[in-house]
């Protein structure tokens, strides 16, 4: 088991982000615990990254617009359309679900680093 979340699918890796977008305390969760280049998909995990340094500094979810306002308008297109499948992925994943599965996921991290440093 490698430390990224390629055990989780694209649209769950979605999904995170989505919730993120929606449920501060899920944020700040996801924040302590996963790193953005753990996403398979590059594209969402530099929304990750955006979601949760704006999360950071408001002490809130952000907005569409203000993770939108972070990448030129060039590059905004694309990234929209990441956000927006971000947001129904969540739509079609329990937060209970998923915030259940990223647990056990991250606990067998901790085991297995647990495992190698002895």
């Amino acid at each position: 088991m490698s430390e990224s979340l390629n055990d989780f699918s694209e649209p769950w890796q979605e999904s995170i982000v989505g919730h993120c977008l929606k449920n501060y305390q899920f944020l700040l969760k996801c924040n302590m615990y996963l790193k953005h280049e753990w996403f398979s998909n590059p594209v969402v995990g530099t929304l990750m990254k955006q979601v949760m340094f704006i999360g950071n500094k408001k002490g809130g979810p952000p907005t569409v617009e203000e993770v939108l306002g972070c990448f030129s308008p060039e590059e905004s297109s694309k990234y929209s359309t990441y956000l927006y499948r971000c947001r129904a992925s969540s739509e079609n994943v329990s937060i209970t679900l998923l915030s259940d599965q990223l647990t056990d996921w991250i606990r067998l991290i901790n085991i297995k680093k647990m495992f190698l440093q002895t």
